[in-house]
């Protein structure tokens, strides 16, 4: 019979640390502190001045004086002004290249004559630098003062004969550049037929963004407004590619008169009256003032606007709001309103006692409003958190 000498161990249970237990709680109590105070603490804004206005949302359409321009002839379209340049009648818009081949050969002749031009301009004839040096030596002679006054009128007579001859050179010289000029001139004109310039009959902001819409949305069809389909009328990307070449009678393009802009808007606001001026801003930022014109009934409602406001140039359709009034005074959440009985008020911290005062709502507007009777600076509890000093606050009520 073996015998198993091994010694039996007997394992005695450790005992837990009690430093994650404190670890975990006080991690736990922070938490908590953390959360109460964000819930139970007050909160404050300072009072400061702001301007906030009463207003109305409409959606408009823009009618506009526009000019479109078409090309009277077929070719290759070379544009001589930019999308959005103000132009003034008579500016060149663009030119149509109708005989692309016989512009080419014209633009060669041209360069040629230039050349000529210059040529004959810049260069010196052997001749008249003869002539000018002969003429420099015999008026040298003449009026050096010797000599017989024989040989004197001698000399005088052979000058007037160089002055003569340099006379003739130098007409014959700028008769050739005359020429040259002349069938420069008759090329240019030559080109002109064929390459006609359109220029622009009014003045007014050019633009390239042809939507269809110019007849139809013309000032000079006031008594169709109030039948517009406001849904088939939309905005269309306006960045559109220039023609490189054009039919006959195809539009190119369209001028607009930027000060005589109306826009037909729908609102349900009642309460607008007839030849009032309203100040309004588009969705973009644009703040204009515009004159009511006609109520055309079915709640639309037709501006005139004497402005120039180019986020409207090539828009059809716009967001505006229309301001019906403004107000000045300390803006507020809605929240800090205390009412007491049938008095608004609020309290104000002055030296870590809460005061109440009285205010008067001048206006509201989505969650905030307009107070009066507060001075700029004022510290004003706009939160009350749950465990606020409610005594200290009802003894200023008393």
């Amino acid at each position: 019979m073996s015998v198993n000498n091994s010694k039996v161990v007997i394992l005695k249970r450790r005992k837990k640390s009690g430093k994650s237990f404190i670890i975990y709680f006080s991690l736990c109590f922070l938490l908590i502190f953390f959360l109460l105070s964000f819930i139970f603490s007050n909160k404050y804004v300072i009072a400061g001045i702001n301007r906030v206005s009463d207003f109305m949302q409409a959606e408009g359409i823009i009618i506009k004086n526009e000019k479109v321009i078409t090309s009277p002839y077929r070719g290759k379209i070379e544009y001589l002004v930019k999308s959005g340049e103000r132009v003034r009648v008579g500016t060149p818009l663009f030119k149509v290249i109708t005989d692309f081949e016989m512009t080419k050969k014209i633009e060669e002749d041209v360069s040629n004559l230039k050349k000529q031009l210059e040529d004959e301009k810049n260069s010196s004839i052997p001749v008249l630098e003869t002539l000018n040096k002969s003429i420099d030596e015999l008026e040298k002679n003449l009026y050096s003062g010797k000599g017989k006054d024989e040989d004197k009128l001698k000399l005088k007579a052979k000058l007037k004969s160089l002055y003569e001859e340099r006379e003739r050179l130098s007409k014959e010289r700028q008769k050739n550049i005359e020429i040259i000029q002349e069938k420069i001139s008759e090329l240019e004109n030559k080109r002109s037929l064929i390459e006609p310039v359109i220029y622009s009959p009014i003045s007014g902001i050019v633009s390239f963004c042809l939507d269809g819409f110019e007849e139809k949305l013309s000032l000079g069809k006031e008594d169709e407004l109030g039948k517009i389909d406001f849904f088939s009328v939309n905005n269309m990307d306006t960045n559109i590619e220039k023609k490189d070449y054009v039919e006959e009678n195809e539009k190119v393009l369209k001028i607009i008169d930027n000060f005589n802009i109306y826009i037909l808007a729908e609102c349900k606001e009642k309460n607008l009256k007839k030849g009032r001026f309203y100040n309004m801003e588009s969705s973009s930022g644009e703040n204009f003032s515009a004159k009511l014109e006609k109520i055309l009934g079915n709640g639309r409602l037709l501006f005139f606007v004497n402005e120039d406001l180019p986020g409207l140039y090539e828009k059809r359709k716009e967001k505006f709001k229309i301001i019906l009034k403004g107000y000045e005074g300390i803006t507020l959440p809605k929240s800090a309103i205390i009412r007491v009985g049938d008095k608004d008020g609020v309290f104000i911290k002055e030296r870590d006692k809460l005061i109440y005062k009285p205010v008067e709502v001048i206006f509201e507007e989505g969650e905030n409003v307009v107070v009066g009777g507060l001075k700029p600076g004022d510290i004003i509890l706009v939160k009350r958190g749950l465990l606020w000093n409610i005594k200290e606050a009802l003894m200023n009520f008393f």
